[in-house]
């Protein structure tokens, strides 16, 4: 994969990275689709209420689905970060 090989490190695996990368790179420019449902005035109508709904449900999913790809790598891979169940543990 050309962007691991030139953005990826040793330190991140390289299948975490794929799917962070992935990921992000699903989620919808929310406001992008918000101004063109409204610059084609589907906004108030049920084909335009209901895209941006479905892109509202996808993009919070998306993200939600981030965070728990590269949660693990910050917790695991950042000098000096202490996560709340480390700090738990005796």
């Amino acid at each position: 994969m050309l962007l691991y090989d030139a953005f990826g490190t040793a330190a991140i695996p390289r299948l975490a990275f794929i799917l962070f990368i992935g990921t992000a790179m699903s989620v919808t420019a929310f406001p992008v689709l918000a101004r063109i449902i409204a610059e084609r005035r589907l906004d108030g109508t049920v084909p335009g209420d209901t895209a941006l709904v479905c892109a509202a449900i996808n993009d919070a999913a998306a993200w939600v689905l981030a965070g728990s790809v590269a949660g693990p790598l910050v917790d695991r891979w950042s000098p000096g970060y202490r996560s709340a169940s480390a700090e738990a543990a005796p």
